[in-house]
């Protein structure tokens, strides 16, 4: 039975998927990417966030969740060729399974909450842009109205100074999924003229590792540039964990799979996986390996480096605090400049 929680609980990883990474008693072991706390849970107890799909336009009487049921229902056709894929590790031959699988790739690289923030950036600063145009001319503000169809009687322009400043824009649910379905498109017409390898790693500590991002688009050198690579980049490599033990590695080059590599390929793939990770990391054991300056570490490696991080970040924040409470101080006194809301320090 369906908890009423747990239909506001939106997975942007989904659960049948998250099943492929859990142990023999239906667990994943998971690190908290914050501060490395490590917690045990079933799949539907990661990868998911309040509301993330809950419509803006809703009309009375419809579903809430009808985006979440249309995905669902998706989910649902493409889980049975990805566990062919386990299953016979290889890739499929049939256009309408590799239809669904390239698909369900593109599906998950863009509906997770920190690409919705990407695509809602440019769209909320323009928004912000001609917010502060209209908020700043009466002229520009009663033209934009009469082209709009709305009444000046009703909507003057010093009604919308009463409220200037206070309204932040924000993208809807529905402008997330039109900018979601567009950057698929765009993916679609490249996934499929990659060459694709399955990688299968059946030795104990060295399976492969799923996060709330694990699709992942790199340069195969591995270069750091200022700009990320993109889709139609030749030297580029995809990668995307199927379950514990398989992955996905697609190229515009063929790739010759050696076995005795295999550690260097997982450690590899896992320290992209984690790399673009901002909730968590999940396996099916807590023992895996990643790379880090080209060397491969181990989990436990990994989990002490978050903490030294989140302790070294948390000790820096209450001199953070004590400025702010000294700046909030200096505004009400009235003394000195303290910076005002958009100011910096030199």
């Amino acid at each position: 039975m369906t908890k009423p929680q747990d239909k506001r609980r939106h997975h942007f990883t989904p659960i049948l998927y998250l099943r492929n990474f859990t142990d023999s008693k239906g667990e994943l072991h998971v690190v908290r990417r914050e501060d490395g706390k490590r917690f045990d849970t079933g799949p539907k107890g990661i990868g998911f966030e309040k509301d993330l799909c809950w419509p803006d336009s809703l009309e009375e009487g419809e579903d809430p969740n009808v985006y979440e049921n249309q995905f669902a229902d998706f989910e649902g056709k493409a889980v049975p060729v990805i566990e062919e894929i386990i299953l016979k590790q290889v890739m499929p031959t049939d256009d309408d399974a590799l239809g669904l699988l390239f698909n369900f790739i593109a599906f998950q690289m863009v509906r997770t909450p920190s690409m919705r923030r990407v695509i809602a950036a440019p769209q909320e600063h323009a928004a912000r842009i001609i917010i502060d145009m209209l908020e700043s001319s009466k002229e520009l503000y009663e033209s934009h109205m009469r082209r709009a169809g709305y009444s000046l009687d009703e909507h003057p322009w010093e009604k919308l100074q009463r409220t200037k400043g206070k309204y932040e824009p924000r993208l809807t649910t529905e402008g997330f999924i039109e900018g979601a379905m567009t950057m698929m498109t765009t993916m679609l017409q490249y996934l499929h003229r990659r060459s694709w390898s399955v990688l299968v790693s059946e030795r104990p500590t060295e399976s492969f590792v799923v996060s709330d991002h694990p699709v992942v688009l790199e340069w195969s050198d591995g270069r750091s540039t200022r700009y990320p690579p993109g889709h139609a980049h030749k030297n580029t490599e995809l990668t995307f964990p199927l379950s514990s033990n398989i992955a996905l590695l697609g190229c515009y080059e063929p790739f010759t799979v050696e076995q005795e590599m295999m550690p260097v390929y997982v450690s590899g793939i896992n320290s992209r996986t984690i790399n673009l990770a901002r909730v968590f990391v999940a396996a099916c054991e807590d023992r895996f390996i990643l790379q880090d300056a080209g060397q491969i570490i181990t989990a436990e490696q990994f989990v002490e480096q978050l903490k030294h991080e989140h302790a070294k970040d948390r000790s820096q924040q209450p001199a953070g605090r004590d400025m702010q409470k000294a700046l909030q101080v200096l505004k009400r006194a009235g003394k000195g400049n303290a910076p005002i809301a958009g100011d910096e320090f030199p």
